[in-house]
């Protein structure tokens, strides 16, 4: 099961992934509200879910972070390259997947 932080100034270093940190900091100086998810143990490292005013997420998993429009009742991404939906351990829960 997922963990949820909501990320504010002084705990921005419970971030891992270094983009989503920036994307993060960047937010927070704009005013907009950040909360991180993590799940799932991957690779040695857990999946973060950065979600940013509630609509837009960036998922990590040890690389580059991936970026989607974010749906709050199933807590899931859609990814923007592929349309993908991605679930808060970086599974894909796409229909047919």
């Amino acid at each position: 099961m997922a963990t949820v932080t909501t990320i504010i100034a002084e705990n921005l270093e419970a971030i891992v992934s270094p983009s989503l940190h920036t994307v993060a900091k960047l937010a927070l100086a704009q005013g907009q509200s950040v909360e991180l998810y993590r799940g799932k143990w991957r690779h040695s490292q857990a999946v973060e879910t950065l979600v940013v005013d509630g609509d837009r997420a960036g998922q990590w998993a040890g690389g580059d972070a991936s970026w989607g429009d974010w749906n709050e009742a199933t807590k899931t991404v859609a990814l923007d390259e592929t349309a993908h939906v991605m679930n808060l351990d970086g599974e894909d829960v796409s229909e047919g997947a």
